[in-house]
């Protein structure tokens, strides 16, 4: 490691109460005074605690071994003493100048008082972004909950390598729950990420920024940019986790008895591998193209999205699968009155019952990764299959069509912007609905633009200061903040995706990672085969129905007796009063593997929308919304019970 360079203040000019001279002799003088803190052990020196730190890092991290191992040497690095005595580091940067990563009077107290603005101690999960010598990644570490998640990303090998030479990061390599990534690019971090993500069951997600690291690599504007979208997402499902997390736990409830006797989607696992598949969104673009899909019929699996269902069927188009993720009632309006012979639905288990009943028998249900049910019945869900790396049914359907090992996977209406200056296809529920209000005063595009008005919109044509969002043909569109956050996702999962991608929609943005062309020369390329998809379905179903319920009912009785405990503890506590001890043992029963852990989002949910009516007792507030939400819990495993002996 070179240990040479310039100050990290040469070039500029300084305050007259110190020269650069004096600042100089300053610095040298520094280097020999022994540090403060923190000291290493008698006889451990800079290059055994790297030899450490590198076994470390092979013993458990083989992938980061072979990157700090192989990866050679780019920067210019100066490691000197501080006036506290403590190590810092000045870096060589592209433009001739030294930028110091640390301060030059005391790295600690600097990184304790960066980490103080960052509310840890209730952290769920942590992401720093630039790691420097460590300081602040230790500092930070040490104040989040023994639980919490960390993801860490350095852009350079160089400066993780001086990190190890100084430290020992025992606390950071050889805890499994932390992430490690040094000298990656986005597309390998992203995904990581995203893939930490999939349950969103993070509510309190806290990031902290090396300043100086992000001065030296512009490269971390484009993941923070891309990590912000990323988390806005996720943040967007907690709320939704929270907002329907009674919707849910009713209709999981409700349907255990379709859950127990499904074949789930699991069993639709590898059987079309190297068949086509073609998902069908209800992009505007949908309309132009919608006619073709007949001629793809019998020769590549079609999945639809719900609300594009009415449209394919008003046009003759069977799809073999319908995806549906929305829990709420209203999501059956796109079933409602139409002909569902021969289409297999494919939804979580979270659908509403009313939903599932038109199409009887066929149905192939997943586990949502949302999903927290208590532990003695989530065997029959995760039995299921797993789907969903995010809460769109257009990303439903390409989660199914990976996992069925479909190749290629041609996209149709997947517009991710008002193509046309519309939102939907024709023919859609919402497009229906916004005819019904068509009148002289009333147009199809002013309610459009209402519709726009009401989102956040990104990049919009006629703002100052904004480019233009051009389309694939390069036009002019526009876009909503929720159609971005999804198009990054989507982004992201198809560099994931072994199959080839094909984006025949026609119209949109989405270009990234994926071949794009019309659709009639896609299924003349591509669909050329006859595929017997009901004979697999078919053959899949037929083993529906051979599950006993008894064994479900029994294990939802010892739950609900468990709750009526819970309650029955609630309702004395509510009389004769409560200590703050009898309300850190309620909130234990919803810790991992407890009976309430389930309930815990309805108690969230309670607390959120009461928390002002008691007038700050949250001794109350956490008794009333327990209570509220084990009483919730018992109704509908009462009702769950009863359906299992019909």
């Amino acid at each position: 490691m070179s240990h040479k360079g310039k100050d990290s203040k040469s070039g500029k000019k300084t305050q007259r109460t110190e020269s650069q001279k004096e600042k100089a002799k300053r610095i040298i003088a520094s280097q020999s005074k022994a540090p403060k803190q923190p000291a290493k052990p008698e006889g451990q020196t800079i290059e055994s605690t790297y030899a450490a730190n590198l076994e470390r890092v092979k013993r458990s991290r083989k992938w980061l071994y072979d990157r700090l191992t192989e990866t050679p040497q780019t920067l210019e690095l100066n490691i000197m003493r501080a006036e506290s005595g403590h190590p810092t580091l000045a870096v060589k940067a592209p433009d001739g100048k030294s930028l110091l990563m640390h301060s030059d009077k005391n790295p600690l107290a600097e990184a304790i008082a960066h980490v103080e603005t960052v509310k840890l101690q209730e952290a769920e999960y942590l992401i720093i972004v630039g790691f420097g010598l460590g300081y602040h990644v230790l500092e930070a570490m040490r104040r989040v909950p023994p639980q919490c998640k960390v993801f860490i990303i350095e852009h350079s090998a160089d400066i993780f390598r001086a990190a190890m030479h100084i430290f020992d990061l025992s606390a950071v390599i050889s805890r499994p729950d932390v992430k490690v990534f040094v000298g990656t690019d986005l597309h390998e971090i992203m995904p990581a990420l995203q893939e930490d993500f999939k349950s969103f069951k993070y509510h309190n997600i806290k990031v902290v920024i090396h300043p100086p690291s992000a001065t030296l690599f512009p490269s971390y504007k484009d993941v923070m940019d891309n990590l912000h979208k990323v988390l806005k997402i996720v943040q967007i499902n907690v709320n939704t986790v929270r907002f329907f997390s009674r919707l849910w736990l009713k209709h999981n409830l409700l349907n255990l008895p379709k859950v127990v006797r499904s074949p789930g989607v699991k069993s639709l696992f590898k059987q079309f591998e190297g068949k086509p598949a073609i998902l069908v969104s209800a992009g505007p673009s949908l309309d132009k193209n919608i006619d073709l899909l007949r001629r793809a019929a019998g020769k590549a699996v079609i999945l639809a999205a719900d609300t594009c269902l009415r449209p394919l069927l008003a046009h003759g188009i069977k799809p073999n699968f319908v995806q549906a993720i929305d829990a709420q009632p209203i999501t059956y309006r796109h079933f409602s009155g139409l002909d569902l012979s021969e289409v297999c639905l494919v939804g979580v288990t979270r659908l509403p019952p009313e939903v599932m009943a038109p199409f009887g028998d066929r149905i192939f249900l997943g586990n949502d990764m949302n999903n927290q049910l208590w532990g003695t019945i989530q065997e029959y869900f995760e039995q299921l299959g797993t789907l969903g790396t995010g809460s769109t049914v257009a990303v439903l359907g390409f989660d199914l069509a990976r996992e069925m090992g479909c190749d290629p996977i041609i996209f149709v209406g997947q517009d991710f912007s008002y193509s046309y200056g519309r939102a939907y296809a024709e023919g859609t529920m919402v497009s229906d609905d916004m005819l019904l209000h068509l009148s002289t005063y009333l147009t199809m595009d002013t309610l459009t633009e209402a519709k726009k008005a009401g989102e956040q919109m990104v990049r919009t044509r006629g703002i100052a200061g904004k480019e233009p969002l051009l389309d694939m043909h390069g036009r002019p569109t526009e876009m909503s903040d929720g159609m971005q956050g999804w198009l990054t996702w989507f982004n992201l999962e198809i560099k994931r995706t072994k199959a080839k991608c094909i984006n025949a929609s026609e119209a949109g943005i989405l270009t990234e990672g994926v071949d794009v062309m019309p659709l009639d020369e896609a299924i003349m390329r591509y669909c050329r085969e006859t595929i017997d998809i009901e004979k697999t379905v078919a053959s899949k179903l037929a083993k529906t129905g051979k599950q006993s319920l008894k064994a479900a009912a029994k294990k939802l009785a010892a739950i609900r007796a468990e709750l009526e405990k819970v309650l029955s503890d609630l309702n004395a506590m509510s009389t004769n009063g409560a200590s703050e001890e009898d309300i850190a043992r309620l909130r234990g029963l919803r810790e991992e593997g407890k009976v309430c852990e389930t309930i815990a989002p309805i108690v969230d949910w309670f607390k959120l929308r009461h928390r002002d009516d008691l007038g700050g007792d949250a001794i109350r507030l956490e008794i009333e919304a327990m209570t509220f939400a084990a009483n919730f819990a018992i109704d509908y495993l009462k009702q769950s019970e009863s359906l299992m002996c019909d």
